[in-house]
């Protein structure tokens, strides 16, 4: 059986094709919302070519109603035959919510339901993937940080404003600084623009070096952190490059990893 797992984040749509205890990713699709059902029937060319449809879609979506709506309607060619994917012989779609436990995670919300289905799947994979407590660093959108021990207890996370999200913001809000491409300085920028680049890093490194270093000295355990997100090939070097205890691992799949767990059809490998 072969699984499409489906990411829809704010801002771009992840997924990976499942089968046999491997993934297979394909291009994020940044989100042209006047156009979101055409751009997913040119990713379906994906299919075609490969001559392999999916039995089941597994979706974690936190991007709201029109992008559930798009993959309800998604036109695709199946068979030689134009349907609408709910209506293609075998095709369901499957709607990640979180629970209170589950996958051996006991979730840390009072109410479980509310914690974004991405941030649960991406809680569900370290529960299958990593030894002893891990912490999850998702740099979307929103900066997601989250703990889970080694016996599957959530401890609860922080959500603060993305590497994107900060720019927008003094952007709109600042006169004087433009939206300018920059490099991220080492340390201090030395034009308005790296200047932004370089709090933004620091806002983003210090509230996950803050995190992980208390939770170490409360609790006496390090923890394996795992960065993910579309910031993270932003973040990873300033965390890798500030001589902390702590091991950063990239893993840009890792929430479809976590949807490969809740479909039944986990990923092997650690």
């Amino acid at each position: 059986m072969t699984t499409l797992l489906v990411d829809a984040g704010n801002s771009s749509l992840k997924w990976a094709l499942c089968h046999n205890g491997r993934l297979e990713i394909g291009d994020p699709l940044v989100y042209q919302w006047s156009s979101l059902e055409q751009q997913l029937t040119e990713a379906w060319q994906f299919f075609v070519d490969k001559q392999e449809s999916p039995t089941e879609i597994i979706l974690s979506n936190v991007a709201g109603e029109q992008v559930l709506s798009a993959l309800r309607q998604w036109r695709i060619n199946s068979l030689g035959q134009v349907s609408t994917v709910q209506e293609t012989v075998g095709v369901t779609i499957k709607i990640v919510v979180a629970q209170a436990n589950a996958f051996g995670v006991v979730n840390a919300y009072e109410s479980p339901e509310t914690l974004g289905a991405d941030r649960w799947a991406a809680i569900v994979a370290a529960r299958q993937h990593i030894k002893g407590d891990a912490c999850i660093i998702d740099c979307g959108t929103t900066l997601t940080i989250d703990i889970l021990t080694a016996d599957g207890d959530h401890m609860g996370g922080i959500i603060a404003p993305g590497w994107k999200m900060m720019e927008t913001s003094l952007v709109i809000n600042t006169q004087g600084i433009a939206s300018v491409e920059s490099e991220v300085p080492e340390l201090l920028g030395k034009t308005t623009q790296q200047a932004v680049q370089a709090g933004i890093s620091t806002a983003s490194v210090g509230a996950v070096e803050y995190l992980v270093q208390r939770y170490q000295e409360n609790k006496g355990i390090a923890l394996t952190c795992v960065v993910t997100g579309g910031a993270a090939p932003l973040l990873m070097p300033k965390l890798l490059s500030s001589k902390s205890a702590y091991a950063f691992h990239h893993e840009p799949g890792w929430v479809l990893k976590g949807l490969a767990v809740i479909s039944g059809n986990p990923v092997d490998g650690e």
